[in-house]
């Protein structure tokens, strides 16, 4: 008994002994992301290029857009889903660029960075700082990386509260649920116009 009972404790505190390690992973691959994403320069020639090859190595598309259709996905063909999957990455990817563009000069100072909490499958993680004159907060849903042995990958990200796949979610659904895939693709189609089209205006 008395072994059993060392042994057990023993466990619970490797447990803890090795928390910090795990979390500090974390904490350090949502700083080395924050980093990158905020040191892109708008101005550089090779922004698109850079832009693009960012937005490849930081998300995982196919986790992101799964927690996006997951109410539709078995509504639509596999083959309809596979034409819905690359034509929404298509607008994600033009919206992540052009959210660069717009808070490049807005960025937090002097960010901090705490993990929020450990689910099964990703780790939540917060960074927050001054942001002009308010408190701004980021987080983070991060995973190991589907096609790495090492590091991880953005599955989503929370701006103030709002998340993202919930909020297209909620758009998709609706959308799905008036007009079907047709409208649903038809409206996404929109979006990638309107994206594009800012892109012109811009350069």
């Amino acid at each position: 008994m008395l072994k059993t009972a060392l042994f057990i404790k023993c466990f619970i505190l490797s447990l803890f002994l090795s928390l910090p390690a795990f979390a500090s992973a974390e904490l350090s691959y949502t700083k080395q992301t924050y980093e990158k994403m905020m040191g892109l320069e708008t101005t550089d020639p090779a922004f698109e290029e850079k832009a693009l090859s960012q937005f490849q190595d930081i998300f995982n598309f196919v986790a992101f857009n799964n927690r996006v259709t997951r109410d539709i996905k078995n509504k639509m063909t596999p083959e309809e889903f596979t034409k819905l999957e690359t034509l929404f990455k298509d607008v994600f990817y033009n919206a992540y660029k052009n959210s660069i563009l717009k808070v490049n000069d807005r960025k937090v100072i002097h960010p901090h960075y705490s993990l929020k909490e450990n689910k099964e499958h990703y780790t939540i993680v917060n960074v927050t700082g001054q942001s002009g004159e308010r408190q701004a907060t980021l987080t983070f849903y991060i995973k190991p990386n589907d096609n790495k042995k090492e590091g991880f990958q953005l599955i989503d990200l929370s701006v103030e509260g709002a998340l993202l796949s919930r909020n297209y979610r909620g758009s998709f659904n609706r959308i799905f649920r008036e007009k079907g895939f047709a409208g649903l693709y038809a409206r996404i189609q929109n979006k990638r116009d309107t994206l594009l089209q800012h892109k012109k205006v811009t350069h």
